[in-house]
């Protein structure tokens, strides 16, 4: 298959941004093909150099040669490409399926609960290299070769590493108000 790919070096010339800002010149050829399961069916092949290495090969029913319709294609991809990342970095680096409850509530709170460290961790993530607190938290997931575009995977490997050592629980953190001798109608409010 990559061998038809590379006969075919683009019609079109698009440009992409990644996550750092930096453009990227992608370019793409759509080539009418038919496949022995969906005999009559027209169906489109684009092929896309300029991601990786092989080509990206992207097969569609949509039935036009418009740019906009290879722009839209690949576009989506990628967006559906980001939600299977999200959901391999939660199973994988979460352990999400090996998670034992009773009810769906507690699935619920569960799942809740990882989403919240989850978006703490793509906090992280995204900040410049001139935050301290990502930079020693990536130093510290010990990672053989360099740091992947994805930067899930190491801040939350560091922020285990880190906390791994912790043997007290959270209550110990959590400095309780001075008694001042002063009688409170709400004691909780103060």
């Amino acid at each position: 298959m990559h061998h038809v790919a590379n006969m075919f070096k683009g019609k079109y010339a698009l440009k992409f941004k990644n996550k750092e800002g930096k453009k990227i010149d992608v370019k793409i050829s759509i080539i009418p093909i038919e496949l022995c399961e969906f005999k009559g069916t027209p169906l489109n092949l684009l092929v896309v150099h300029g991601f990786g290495e092989l080509p990206m090969m992207l097969i569609t029913n949509l039935s036009s040669d418009d740019r906009n319709i290879c722009v839209d294609v690949c576009k989506v991809y990628l967006m559906r490409w980001r939600i299977e990342e999200y959901f391999k970095f939660k199973k994988q680096s979460f352990d999400y399926e090996n998670l034992r409850v009773r009810s769906l509530q507690s699935i619920r709170t569960l799942d809740f609960l990882l989403i919240m460290a989850i978006g703490y961790v793509s906090i992280l993530s995204d900040k410049d290299n001139t935050v301290i607190l990502r930079l020693e938290i990536i130093s510290a997931s010990k990672r053989l070769f360099d740091t992947a575009d994805f930067l899930y995977y190491a801040v939350a490997d560091g922020i285990f590493e880190v906390l791994k050592f912790v043997k007290r629980s959270i209550s110990s953190f959590i400095v309780p108000p001075l008694n001042d001798g002063q009688l409170r109608f709400a004691p909780w409010a103060a």
